[in-house]
């Protein structure tokens, strides 16, 4: 049995604690964690649409994480590209109405991924059962 697709990136509230969610709500700030070591945070490149989100290193909870701030965003879909040595990702995710439905549909899912091709060890990456 293969393993489910993984990715590299992740969202996060913005309080303090950063607590991980399914994606961004409709015009809602938050941050994306991409899972990478923090010694690599300056190597990694982050776009949203084309455009560059600025990646930095931040504790949160403790920890030292690699963040870029997702900006307050409409429905729709968006289209995150990944690189950091010699890894690279896209990720296509669909932003819904919050007036549609909202207790029948998440506010995010993630629709595709591709191309992902990963240099880090079995600890950032899920396992085959």
């Amino acid at each position: 049995m293969a393993s489910r697709p993984t990715s590299r990136l992740r969202f996060l509230t913005l309080d303090p604690k950063g607590v991980p969610i399914d994606g961004p709500a409709e015009w809602v700030p938050a941050l994306v964690e991409v899972l990478v070591p923090a010694e690599h945070w300056e190597e990694v490149r982050l776009w949203r649409q084309g455009e560059v989100l600025p990646v930095y290193l931040k504790r949160l909870d403790g920890r030292a994480r690699v963040l870029a701030d997702w900006p307050r965003s409409g429905s729709g879909r968006y289209r995150l590209r990944l690189e950091c040595a010699g890894y690279s990702e896209d990720l296509m995710l669909t932003i819904r109405p919050a007036k549609l439905a909202p207790r029948l549909t998440p506010g995010c899912y993630w629709t595709s991924r591709l191309g992902c091709r990963s240099p880090w060890p079995s600890a950032y990456s899920e396992q085959e059962p």
